[in-house]
């Protein structure tokens, strides 16, 4: 029974009491309390105002190797929240999620109470004001700042949509490229949703620069849903030690003549950057739409155009940085609508779209390292 307690989520006051109760009175939920590893702390964003709950998370022990935080971070919280923090420095991995603070001083007081700390997940975080970078960043009055010199992250993993994404990423990434908790940096995961294309760019931009200034201690970029066709892809160029690459595309097959030397360029782009001998493993996630009208046998273009832009992704590819790759994942997920179109259609255009994916990726199919999946996602 007490692996019961080894994950602990608590949604709101009332479960929070309840739990406070039980453990002061029963000594059997105390024992178990004492192994739980992960707590999770979720509240829908206007809970509060639907149920009248009252918040809890600054009454909250912080005495677990994992946390995350749901909604209940807020950008004034009660000042023994931060001085419980200095209390409990064992935690690994800390996870924000929809949560707004007030600047990134805010999120620097939590982060520089766990000088353990590990892995940071931030998740649609966002701040009401920004605070420059650099030295002003000191507040030495304020008793409950530390410094986080002790702290060096492993992994980051960054989730930004809509506003956040030109807003707050760039005082975020003002605060990390400034701050030595990132000097150590070998695991990055990122990801652009729902972004508009006028702060697209900029958004990538803030990518780029994690990317520089974790140089070549990553080892590990993700991205999801972070490749627009338009971008000309991310810089690689300082992180020489980079073992583990993913990256997305979307294809649009209504227009293949123009979509397809899209897609070819977007991929060059990424991969031409690559400066690290160590990369063994590229996943490639092609995420495809079907609509209305689809014609499979003309989802390959052909054309003496076309064809140069193809031996140019190969030149690349041919390159002495991607000599010691092992594998390399190709996953197809073709997104279609019940109410509209087949899953019989999906299956069609995954074997008809399979050649074209092949193609581009000649040099690596050819040394038989290219593992081609295919899955269907009904919206």
């Amino acid at each position: 029974m007490h692996n019961l307690y080894c994950s602990v989520e608590i949604a709101s006051r009332t479960s929070y009491d309840l739990l406070v109760e039980q453990s002061r009175t029963s000594t059997r939920i105390k024992r178990w309390l004492t192994n739980t590893h992960e707590l999770v702390i979720r509240s829908h964003k206007d809970a509060k105002l639907v149920q009248g709950d009252t918040p809890f998370l600054d009454a909250l022990p912080l005495v677990f190797a994992t946390l995350k935080v749901y909604w209940v971070l807020r950008p004034v919280m009660h000042p023994t929240f931060y001085l419980a923090l200095s209390h409990f420095g064992h935690l690994t991995l800390l996870c924000l999620t929809l949560v707004q603070l007030y600047n990134t001083l805010q999120l620097r007081r939590i982060i520089s109470a766990f000088p353990q700390l590990e892995a940071l997940a931030l998740s649609r975080v966002s701040f009401r004001q920004p605070l420059p970078a650099g030295p002003r960043y000191q507040h030495p009055a304020d008793p409950s700042l530390r410094p986080e010199s002790g702290i060096r992250l492993k992994r980051l993993d960054i989730l930004a949509s809509d506003y956040e994404a030109s807003q707050s990423l760039e005082y975020l990434v003002d605060w990390l490229v400034c701050s030595s908790i990132y000097a150590s940096l070998s695991d990055l995961a990122v990801e652009l949703r729902f972004v508009k294309s006028a702060d697209y760019r900029i958004a990538c931009d803030q990518v780029d620069r994690l990317l520089r200034e974790s140089g070549p201690s990553l080892t590990c970029f993700r991205e999801t849903h972070g490749t627009s066709l338009g971008h000309p892809g991310y810089e690689f160029a300082h992180n020489t030690s980079l073992h583990r690459l993913k990256s997305d595309l979307n294809v649009e097959l209504r227009q293949p003549e123009e979509n397809w030397p899209a897609v070819v360029a977007n991929l060059r782009a990424t991969l031409s950057s690559v400066r690290s001998h160590a990369l063994a493993h590229i996943t490639l996630d092609f995420y495809v739409w079907l609509a209305d009208g689809l014609e499979p046998e003309k989802f390959n273009p052909s054309g003496d155009r076309f064809d140069s832009q193809l031996r140019s992704l190969h030149d690349v590819a041919v390159r002495p940085y991607f000599d010691a790759l092992r594998s390399v994942d190709v996953r197809m997920r073709i997104y279609y609508s019940p109410g509209e179109q087949s899953k019989e259609l999906a299956d069609d255009v995954a074997r008809a779209v399979v050649p074209m994916l092949r193609r581009l990726l000649r040099p690596w199919h050819d040394r038989g390292i290219v593992n081609v999946s295919y899955k269907g996602w009904s919206y």
